[in-house]
């Protein structure tokens, strides 16, 4: 399954397309030096949902998506990020098998101004793990990394099942449809499609943010916002002990020097959580809560969700349970947060408005982590 958007003619697999402007495929990788590289992803990712909807079987998530609020998202850019899950989703990549999903993701970010760092040490063995950079903002090279993290692979094909994706329009959600009939599967890669989805989405609005006049933009035209560098980890075979962020963290340990945080996106969200009426959830010792970086990120969360109004809780659940736990001390990893996913890899669930607000979160610490120290 390659497609977006499942096909409503096959509703158990994914058809190709060989219309140009259908988002079937990553976009094409595009030169630095085209100015409209960023602007031709955001179209080639929403191009022509309008005209499709009426089709589409999740065409109700693409409603939900355009009328939900949001702090930083246009209703293009927030059905966009529907349609990425549903193409992350339709791309299996269970532990070990990750090369396709790796692949899209790849023309993905290149297209929208990342540079692919190369892992291919010749003492190290292959996997299909991802690293992609956005080079720092002029006047902000000297400042650590932030580190965004979340993994490709899923359990097993056997126990995952991405056809059977469906979506419940009254409650918002993305669920499987096996997820009340005994000894059927219920996982359809929401760990951690959404968590990825989250962090793309985010970079892809913030590449493309209309500013505003108080920060320099006054004709208020799209324009990359200002950050210092970021690092994307997409790992594999997180699913089978962090592979994946072992093997970064034995052979590529100079990945994670200057970096200043990482921020994960794994784990159901309701897990020891008091969801819904937290709508996101840290994990983090209380000893570290109060040291830099983690400090400052929790100053960020509280402000974002104090805008957006909504609240959110801390836990020490799931502390030594993802990548995060293999990474180096250099990573400054003692902070993650919960996708936007409920169920561990059983009746797994992902909300439209949990996936908009875990995106509006992510771009608000990006875009704010300089402005407010």
């Amino acid at each position: 399954m390659r497609l977006p958007i499942l096909s409503t003619r096959e509703p158990h697999q994914a058809a190709r397309s060989s219309h140009p402007n259908r988002p079937d495929r990553p976009p094409r990788p595009a030169p630095h030096s085209w100015p409209w590289r960023v602007a031709l992803t955001s179209l080639l990712a929403w191009v022509p949902l309008q005209a499709r909807a009426a089709e589409e079987p999740f065409a109700a998530a693409l409603a939900e998506a355009e009328r939900t609020p949001s702090q930083f998202q246009t209703a293009r850019q927030r059905q966009a990020a529907v349609t990425l899950f549903t193409a992350l989703v339709g791309i299996p990549s269970p532990s070990g098998a990750e090369g396709p999903l790796r692949n899209y993701l790849r023309g993905y970010l290149t297209a929208l101004g990342a540079r692919e760092i190369r892992l291919a040490k010749p003492e190290a063995p292959r996997m299909n793990n991802l690293v992609m950079e956005f080079p720092a903002s002029p006047g902000l090279a000297d400042q650590g990394a932030i580190l965004l993290n979340a993994h490709l692979d899923t359990i097993s094909a056997l126990r995952c099942t991405p056809e059977g994706m469906r979506y419940d329009a009254g409650q918002g959600d993305f669920y499987h449809e096996g997820e009340n009939q005994p000894g059927r599967s219920s996982s359809f890669g929401a760990d951690d499609k959404a968590g990825v989805t989250v962090i793309v989405s985010a970079l892809a609005a913030l590449q493309t943010r209309p500013l505003n006049q108080s920060i320099g933009n006054p004709d208020g035209r799209a324009r990359s916002a200002a950050h210092r560098r970021i690092l994307v980890v997409l790992t594999a075979e997180e699913e089978t002990g962090f592979k994946g962020a072992k093997h970064l963290a034995q052979y590529y340990p100079e990945l994670f020097a200057g970096v200043e945080v990482s921020l994960t996106f794994d784990g159901p969200l309701e897990f020891d959580s008091h969801y819904p009426k937290d709508s996101l959830v840290v994990v983090v010792q209380e000893a570290s809560a109060a040291t830099q970086p983690y400090r400052h990120v929790l100053e960020l969360v509280g402000q974002a969700c104090g805008e957006m109004k909504v609240s959110h809780g801390r836990t020490e659940t799931g502390l030594g349970m993802g990548d995060f736990e293999a990474f180096p001390a250099a990573a400054h990893a003692g902070l993650h947060l919960r996708s936007p996913q409920r169920g561990l890899h059983a009746r797994e669930r992902v909300k439209v408005a949990d996936l908009i607000r875990h995106i509006d979160l992510l771009e608000y610490l990006l875009l704010n982590y300089d402005a407010k120290q």
